[in-house]
């Protein structure tokens, strides 16, 4: 359209966009294409989108305010060679960030899973204590009230490690 500045163009078309002469029309007027233009007013102009899969992520500029500069088809194919090591460098980059995000979150993962199995080693300890403590306690008496004593505490305990296992064991089905 009439109103689209030589930055939108290049990125709708996802191709460089040569101006050898620079006027008012084509140059942004208003945004930050407009300020860009107001600090740096340019004679000649290409843009370059920048290209990642098939999306563009932005445009790369080159402008000479003192003169008009004239490029050749094979001269806008040169730089289009240097354009697409700049877009290798930011996927790269990109995909390093996120490696490194993956890492972090792998780690947060591996020190919840240590904090989980410390506690859970706890939670399986104390009923199993209890459950030997009693049963040695139970093989040596001779009093039937505290054997019967016993065998409650016992079943209590056993039911405290069982609701633990359980608990494990939903948890490993949400994992």
């Amino acid at each position: 359209s009439h109103t689209d500045n030589v930055f939108i163009i290049s990125l709708k078309s996802k191709k460089p966009l040569y101006l050898n002469y620079v006027d008012g029309v084509e140059a942004p007027q208003d945004g930050l294409g407009g300020e860009l233009m107001k600090l740096l007013p340019a004679k000649s102009l290409i843009a370059f989108p920048l290209i990642i899969g098939n999306k563009a992520i932005g445009v790369l500029t080159f402008v000479d305010i003192n003169k008009h500069f004239h490029l050749e088809e094979k001269d806008i194919e040169h730089m289009g060679q240097y354009v697409t090591y700049i877009v290798s460098a930011i996927r790269n980059a990109k995909n390093y960030k996120e490696i490194q995000e993956a890492n972090i979150a792998a780690n947060n993962a591996n020190k919840a899973k240590s904090q989980f199995l410390a506690n859970m080693s706890h939670e399986l300890r104390t009923p199993i204590n209890g459950i030997l403590g009693l049963a040695q306690l139970g093989k040596k008496s001779e009093d039937q009230k505290s054997i019967q004593q016993y065998l409650d505490k016992l079943i209590t305990s056993s039911h405290i490690l069982l609701t633990v296992v359980n608990d494990i064991l939903d948890f490993s089905k949400l994992d």
